[in-house]
């Protein structure tokens, strides 16, 4: 393996880190969280309300000033179905990457 296969390999596990960093997140609301919709990204390392805040907002929801049963009906959860597809999507587009310049290697 070659430089250039080892700086492509490390680019793609720095995207799905960074992936893994800055996840997609999913809002709920109603009656125990009955109904969601995909919220945006956020840093996984941030406080709840500081995300949640993030992701409403990005939605257009604002919770300030609402009635306490209107904010209590909101939530927010990671959305580990859309980040196993992110980080698949990656890993498909690197392995071809990877393939296609080690077949064009073999021809040089």
């Amino acid at each position: 393996m070659g430089r250039k296969h080892s700086m492509m390999i490390w680019a793609g596990i720095a995207v799905i880190a960074l992936m893994g960093l800055f996840p997609p997140w999913m809002v709920t609301w109603g009656p125990a969280g009955g109904v969601t919709a995909p919220g945006g990204h956020a840093f996984i390392f941030s406080s709840a309300d500081s995300i949640q805040a993030s992701v409403l907002g990005q939605m257009g929801i604002k919770l300030a000033g609402a009635s306490q049963q209107m904010a209590a009906s909101y939530g927010i959860k990671l959305d580990f179905m859309r980040l196993l597809v992110q980080w698949i999507v990656v890993a498909v587009v690197m392995g071809g990457v990877c393939c296609a310049a080690c077949r064009c290697q073999k021809k040089e």
